[in-house]
């Protein structure tokens, strides 16, 4: 605080009956010399405005990875069955079922409208798909049931082979990277892009790729 402000103190006899401070920093002070961030690109067409908002929306990736070591890194529990995992947080050791993708742990306020949407899917040709699972999230959150959810999905692509892995979205017609607005002159070729089926696309075309995977779903 002596670094930032300056006392003065009424004194009547032993006692201070007042005191009074003025901002003050001290010459050389984090106040007085808050320094400068310094960020360096080859896009030379990009302003500065843009170049930052980009640069930070690296804050709200490593904020994923951290909630995935952190929040939900309690402690290992091992199920046999699917339905025993809901209540349950993981550690990075999770014995998963291996009788079809599922929703392995749900928690937060939207988690009893995500189990209401894939239910919905139980005895179709999509229970027991990664799709399906996509699909409860993601209507969940489009239906705004929940008044503590919204936004664009934020999501972490967990696959059978290699590290897990942002995926980008095309959400209500426009383009998301966790959860973060992607502009339309961007690189699209560095991840993987998924629409609101959960079937493959050209980020950059916004169109199934050729060879990708049809999902009809009903509609919502």
């Amino acid at each position: 605080m002596a670094g930032y402000y300056k006392l003065d103190l009424s004194v009547e006899g032993e006692r201070v009956a007042s005191v009074a401070f003025t901002r003050d920093p001290a010459t050389g002070s984090m106040a007085d010399l808050p320094g400068v961030y310094c960020l360096r690109t080859n896009l030379m067409d990009w302003d500065a405005e843009r170049l930052w908002k980009t640069y930070v929306t690296l804050t709200d990736i490593e904020a994923v990875f951290r909630c995935l070591k952190s929040e939900l890194g309690l402690r290992p529990i091992h199920h046999r069955v699917p339905r025993r995992t809901e209540g349950h947080l993981f550690d990075e050791e999770f014995d998963l079922s291996d009788e079809g993708s599922y929703l392995a742990h749900l928690d937060g306020s939207g988690a009893t409208t995500i189990r209401a949407y894939a239910r919905k899917w139980r005895g179709t040709s999509a229970e027991g798909t990664s799709r399906a699972a996509f699909w409860a999230f993601c209507d969940a959150l489009y239906s705004e049931k929940d008044g503590f959810s919204g936004g664009a999905p934020q999501l972490v692509g967990i696959w059978r082979k290699g590290a897990a892995r942002q995926f980008g979205l095309l959400w209500c017609g426009k383009r998301y990277l966790c959860g973060v607005e992607v502009p339309a002159d961007a690189r699209f070729d560095s991840v993987d892009w998924f629409n609101q089926r959960f079937e493959r696309i050209d980020g950059e075309k916004i169109k199934r790729v050729e060879d990708g995977k049809r999902h009809p779903k009903t509609p919502l």
